[in-house]
């Protein structure tokens, strides 16, 4: 399959912003024969449409927030029939692919984060500020329809 993705990050919302990063996608696409990616594990969530109704899924993190002020993490659905949870979703052939929240104990979580990472480790300095107030990422930033998509506004921080 050509360059190999460790982890989803060709399918990072970054990767997906640029020309190169849809080209490699869309080659994904072509010699996998197939109409959904779900990938994970790459800070920041994405669903992109990739040409001729294939969709790329993204959750982002599961267990820490994905948008700026939010407190959940974010999984992966698909499934024939909608959900009445979902965050944002789309259609892909017969199968809709939603964002579902994965809502927890944010006190308990910030607790133990803290008594694992206190205040100075390289943990706490990547990741708490993230924890408590999100990314500076809209939910907004992370729907693209291909043809649409401002390869500007991608830019983000986790």
């Amino acid at each position: 399959m050509g360059r190999r993705r460790h982890g989803g990050w060709g399918f990072s919302q970054e990767a997906l912003a640029t020309a190169e990063g849809l080209a490699a996608a869309r080659q994904a696409f072509d010699e996998a024969r197939v109409d959904v990616f779900a990938s994970s594990h790459t800070c920041l969530p994405v669903l992109q449409r990739v040409g001729d109704g294939r969709l790329i899924a993204n959750n982002g993190a599961a267990g820490m927030p994905n948008s700026r002020g939010e407190r959940y993490g974010i999984a992966t659905r698909i499934s024939v029939s909608r959900s009445t949870n979902a965050i944002y979703s789309m259609r892909a052939a017969s199968v809709f692919v939603e964002a579902i929240p994965l809502r927890y104990d944010y006190a308990a979580w910030e607790r133990v984060f803290l008594e694992l990472w206190p205040e100075g480790s390289a943990a706490h300095r990547s990741y708490y500020k993230r924890i408590t107030g999100g990314p500076s990422y809209d939910l907004v930033q992370a729907v693209r329809e291909e043809e649409k998509w401002a390869p500007a506004s991608a830019g983000a921080t986790i």
